[in-house]
Parts: C-alpha cells; structure tokens; sequence
C-alpha cells in the first residue's frame, strides 16, 4: 500500500500494484536523463504539462528506483500496454506533484487532540 506521506504513488502494472516514489538518487538519474542543470531546472522541464510518452518512462523508471524496485525503461517500456498511457501518465504526474509541487499529499494531517 502506498503512503501517501512518504511520497509514495501506487501503480498498477500486470495485476501487481507497486508504490513508487521518487528519492535524491532517482531525481538525480532524471537529472541526467534529461540533461537538466540541477533539481529547479528538472522541476521546471518536468512542470510544463507537456510530458512525452519517453518523459513518462523515465519518471516511473526512477518512481521504481526510488521504492528500491529498479526497472529498466525498455523492459518498462514493454510491460505498459499502450492502452495504459492515461493511467501511467497520471502516475507520472502525481510522483512529480508529490515531489515538487508539494499539494496535500506531501504534508502530513494536522496532530489530533486526544
């Protein structure tokens, strides 16, 4: 299951739901993925809201690395039917959500008074 908390997106691929998240390691590979010169610049080329079929495998690619899931984008590649894209791009978009655009997701609920 994911939390929500830890920055954790679950994502459904051949019958088995995983809960990818992205970590300073894997944004450091789409760093260089992308030829981005820090994490601003990849936040900013990623933020754009014109992610590419490619762009989309390299964020749910470093989505496994970060969850300690490595998978490579061509073998990725194959196991996304490409009746799938919505669902991965959706995916895709609320890792990088989570991450830099922070939204409810990323801030954990206020303390309860017991």
């Amino acid at each position: 299951m994911a939390n929500r908390y830890r920055g954790e997106v679950p994502f459904d691929l051949d019958g088995t739901t995983f809960a990818l998240r992205l970590t300073l390691g894997s944004l450091a590979h789409l760093e260089g993925a992308f030829g981005a010169d820090g994490l601003q610049a990849l936040g900013n080329r990623l933020s754009d809201g014109r992610l590419s079929a490619g762009d989309v495998l390299h964020v749910l690619a470093a989505g496994f690395m970060g969850a300690g899931q490595p998978m490579e984008i061509r073998d990725l590649g194959k196991l996304i039917p490409a009746s799938a894209l919505e669902q991965a791009a959706t995916t895709a978009a609320l890792l990088l959500s989570v991450t830099f655009g922070g939204g409810e997701a990323s801030r954990p609920p206020p303390p309860q008074v017991v």
